[in-house]
């Protein structure tokens, strides 16, 4: 019997990941604490990096990549947050290619440079 980490020629199951704790909430909770954020943040992008695209199991991608696009995430006031998302969502982009998990509207919203704020 194969294990659950062999591919078969199918596309049956790969390696899944492994992460599971939560990178986003709900509008009227309270969000996250930034360095706890951005310490699971840096845990997912660190697993993400190791995955390998021919071996992933796409399907244990998807509460991540859903959450990695959430506009309180892409729009966080810190830039350290901002910049794992952003590498996340590379990441996500790099282990689903061709198949992209995210819309075109997903992705509009933008992550605005700091000439574009005021800021800088």
């Amino acid at each position: 019997m194969p294990s659950p980490t062999d591919i078969d020629d199918l596309g049956g199951p790969g390696v899944p990941l492994q992460f599971s704790e939560p990178i986003s909430w709900k509008l009227g909770r309270p969000p996250i604490a930034i360095s706890t954020l951005m310490k699971r943040l840096k845990q997912l992008l660190t697993e993400l990096c190791e995955l390998e695209q021919a071996t992933v199991d796409r399907q244990s991608l998807a509460i991540a990549a859903r959450d990695l696009c959430a506009p309180a995430l892409m729009q966080h006031k810190d830039k350290g947050v901002k910049a794992f998302v952003a590498c996340g969502l590379a990441e996500m982009l790099r282990l689903h290619a061709p198949d992209a998990p995210y819309t075109a509207g997903q992705l509009r919203v933008s992550f605005s440079p700091p000439y574009a704020t005021g800021e800088g």
